[in-house]
């Protein structure tokens, strides 16, 4: 098995994220959990599954 090179390096806080902080997910998801149904199928106008 080859040997991984890498280094450790302290800090003392953690770095502020960069990225969104809520999925655009979020929003699908509780309505869904929100919901009788067991099984349901998302449609997002002029988006296609991929």
């Amino acid at each position: 098995m080859s040997e991984v090179r890498f280094d450790l390096q302290p800090v003392n806080k953690k770095p502020s994220r960069k990225y969104r902080k809520g999925s655009k997910y979020d929003p699908i998801i509780d309505s869904f959990l929100e919901s009788e149904h067991s099984l349901v199928r998302v449609e997002v106008p002029e988006k296609d599954a991929n």
